[in-house]
C-alpha cells in the first residue's frame, strides 16, 4: 500500500464529500440503529459497515478517479477500473485489488474538484500526494463511494506502466511540478497468487518457480504483473502471454478474464458521457 501522510478517516472523507457537493448515498450511524435494524441491513449486500457508519452502495459501475495534488492543483488525472474478485467470473471473494485497468481521463465532476482543491489549499498547504475518489456510475449520476488520500500499490504500478516510468521517477516528477506528457492507451495489472490466497506463499512460489517474475512488481502480498497497450482487450491478451503455460504446475494462480469488467466499464463511461 502506498499511503500519503494525510489521515484516511471515514468521517473526514464523508464531511469533505458533503461539502464538495457529491451526490451521496443513504447512510446511517450504527449507534443510532436498533439491533433489529442492524440485522436487517447486514442481510442486504448493498449496505457496507465501516466503523460506526453504514453506507448504501447502489448497483452500478464502480470506478476510481485518481489524481496527484502538487500543492497547487490536481494533475495526472487517471481513471481506474478495479476487478477485485480473486478468481474468474467474480468468484472466490474480493481482495483490495486484482485485475486493474487504467487510462488517462477526467470525470465530469469539475464543481466537486474545485471545492476539494480549495480545501486542500487552505488546510493542507504543505501536502503533496495522491487522492483516490471511488465512485459509482448509475443512471447518469456519479455517486460518492469513498475518498482516500492514498493510492493502492496495484494502482501505482499500473500508473507507472501507463506513463512508461519507474515508480520513484514518476513520483519525483509529480512532486516537482514537472509537466508530464499525457500518456496514451491503457495499462493493466494483475496479481499472481497461490491458492488458497496466502501472501507469503504467493511470493515464495512465484519467485522460486519463474524467471519471468523479474519483470513483475513485488507487492506487499503478491507479485503484480503489468502491461501497456493501445486497446483494453489487446493489452490484457499481451499481459497474459507473459505467463508460461505450465504455471499451474507450481500452484501459481491468476485471472484469465481481467479485461471483461474493464471493457464493460469503459463502454459505460463513453456511452453515457461520464468523461
Amino acid at each position: 500500500m502506498f499511503v500519503d501522510n494525510v489521515n484516511n478517516h471515514i468521517q473526514h472523507a464523508l464531511a469533505l464529500a458533503f461539502d464538495a457537493g457529491f451526490k451521496m448515498p443513504e447512510l446511517f450511524f450504527k449507534n443510532n440503529l436498533t439491533d433489529e435494524q442492524i440485522e436487517r441491513l447486514e442481510s442486504d449486500y448493498h449496505w457496507e459497515f465501516i466503523d460506526n457508519t453504514v453506507i448504501f452502495r447502489p448497483d452500478g459501475t464502480e470506478v476510481s478517479y485518481v489524481m496527484f495534488w502538487n500543492g497547487e492543483k490536481f494533475i495526472c488525472h487517471t481513471i481506474f477500473i478495479n476487478d477485485k474478485a480473486l478468481m474468474n467470473d467474480s468468484q472466490g471473494g474480493d481482495i483490495p485489488a486484482n485485475c486493474v485497468t487504467c487510462f488517462p481521463g477526467k470525470l465530469s465532476i469539475n464543481k466537486q474538484l474545485t471545492k476539494i482543491s480549495s480545501e486542500l489549499a487552505e488546510r493542507e498547504k504543505n501536502w503533496k500526494g495522491f487522492i483516490t475518489l471511488d465512485l459509482i456510475l448509475t443512471g447518469g449520476n456519479i455517486i460518492y463511494r469513498d475518498i482516500r488520500f492514498s493510492l493502492l500499490e496495484d494502482y501505482l504500478f499500473c500508473l507507472a506502466t501507463l506513463n512508461k516510468s519507474g515508480i520513484e521517477e514518476l513520483i519525483e516528477k509529480l512532486e516537482s511540478g514537472e509537466t508530464l506528457p499525457k500518456p496514451e492507451g491503457f495499462a493493466c495489472s494483475m496479481r499472481l497468487y497461490t491458492y488458497p490466497y496466502d501472501p507469503f506463499e504467493n511470493k515464495q512460489a512465484a519467485a522460486a518457480a519463474y524467471p519471468f517474475i523479474s519483470a513483475a512488481y513485488e507487492g506487499t502480498e503478491s507479485f503484480i504483473l503489468t502491461h501497456r497497450g493501445e486497446r483494453i482487450k489487446d493489452t490484457w491478451k499481451d499481459l497474459l502471454s507473459q505467463i508460461p503455460k505450465h504455471a499451474a504446475k507450481y500452484n501459481l494462480c491468476y485471472r484469465t478474464d481481467g479485461d471483461k469488467k474493464a471493457r464493460q466499464a469503459y463502454n459505460t463511461l463513453m456511452r453515457e458521457h461520464y468523461l
